[in-house]
């Protein structure tokens, strides 16, 4: 095989890495809130190295979540699969950004909670939770079989906060995703721009800050690191913050905006 040739091979080899499953790694895990189902990881390999796992001496099929705290308190996250599997789990913190941490801050002295036990369902306890703190979840299991992984908040006096990303006029990247808004606050309409660094299908959804869904914006294929600009004009004179969140098949972005009267 001549160099162009191997070269060529190799490329296509690594293409599906460079855009990378959501929740496979720590700093791209998915985001918790209340009560959520997730694509668990069947990929087969161990979590990346560098983080003290504690009681997970192996880490198979690695699935990550992170979840910030709204108000303070303890929380009881239960953990289970759809269909039932063995289900083990660490979780780590707090810390004051979810993927600053990822891996080497994942130490023995931030475990807060472990279990490695045969049971399909598990218990996460965060006991003191502080308004703004973040904490990292990580789920594992011994069988590749495709399944979903439930959460819920199961008990507790702590809540999580179910918008975790405030984004201002000049946006945010959110690793592979460029999003902002302008302008923010708006009168009776603002763009909402964003690109993604690959080719993948993308939604953009608009919600009002009690979480009730208002509007599907977008919802088509993107191409890769192209900027798409939508308006959105409010409608019926609703004033107060929305959240706007994309979606793609690797990431999920909030933003917040205000509508106010002019």
């Amino acid at each position: 095989m001549n160099k162009a040739l191997f070269l060529l091979t190799f490329l296509l080899i690594l293409m599906p890495a460079f855009c990378k499953a959501q929740g496979s790694l720590c700093d791209s895990a998915y985001f918790f809130c209340q009560c959520s189902s997730y694509p668990g990881n069947v990929s087969g390999g161990n979590a990346e190295p560098g983080a003290y796992y504690g009681c997970l001496d192996i880490q198979p099929n690695p699935t990550w979540f992170y979840l910030k705290i709204l108000n303070s308190g303890s929380l009881s996250i239960t953990i289970n699969s759809d269909p039932t599997l063995d289900i083990d789990f660490a979780c780590w913190g707090p810390f004051t950004s979810p993927t600053t941490p990822c891996v080497e801050e994942l130490t023995s002295s931030k475990i807060i909670d472990c279990s490695y036990s045969p049971y399909p369902i598990e218990t996460c306890l965060i006991p003191n939770g502080i308004t703004g703190e973040y904490y990292i979840l990580l789920t594992t299991k011994y069988s590749n079989q495709i399944c979903d992984i439930n959460l819920a908040q199961t008990g507790g006096s702590g809540t999580p906060d179910c918008f975790p990303t405030s984004i201002g006029t000049k946006g945010q990247r959110n690793k592979g995703v460029s999003l902002r808004n302008f302008p923010n606050p708006f009168y009776n309409k603002t763009n909402i721009v964003f690109s993604i660094n690959c080719n993948t299908k993308a939604k953009l959804d608009i919600f009002d800050i009690t979480g009730r869904f208002v509007q599907t914006l977008f919802e088509d294929e993107v191409i890769k690191d192209k900027d798409y600009s939508i308006e959105y004009f409010c409608k019926d004179n609703a004033f107060g913050i929305f959240i706007y969140k994309l979606t793609t098949d690797d990431y999920l972005v909030l933003g917040k905006i205000m509508h106010i009267n002019n």
